[in-house]
């Protein structure tokens, strides 16, 4: 599958079974996506997940648990909504008074909990300095 979108010279993103492609414009993304599935069931014998298969611009799709977004003509990864909507949940959790475990514990085990993203390019970074910042 890398090999053939390499070879359409396509920008995507693939981890284990799930991918993603990006195109210039929603014409090509419908196409490609025609020609991806038909790809898909006819030389590997897969069938594609139709639900979970879309054309939709990048900043409304989570991939891994991140998503893009646009700021100052650049194009930027975050942490998605929801993901950290549940990693939030989770802190709460683990260092709740009421679960009978010193506050220590509980903040060591968030550490272990957390997440750890190392961009392929090592120049880009993710800044999660405000997730948890007072509102």
């Amino acid at each position: 599958m890398d090999k053939e979108l390499e070879s359409r010279v396509h920008k995507f993103v693939r981890y284990g079974d799930d991918f993603m492609v990006y195109c210039k414009s929603r014409k090509a993304a419908e196409r490609v996506k025609r020609s991806i599935t038909e790809l898909m069931r006819l030389k590997l014998k897969r069938k594609v997940n139709q639900d979970k298969s879309a054309v939709s611009r990048p900043w409304l799709r989570k991939f891994l648990g991140f998503t893009y977004f646009h700021m100052c003509g650049q194009s930027k990864v975050r942490i998605h909504g929801k993901t950290l909507k549940r990693f939030k949940g989770t802190v709460r959790e683990l260092t709740s008074r009421s679960r009978g475990k010193s506050l220590n514990l509980g903040l060591r085990s968030v550490g272990t909990k957390s997440v750890e993203f190392t961009p392929l390019d090592k120049s880009k970074s993710l800044n999660f300095n405000n997730i948890y910042r007072a509102k």
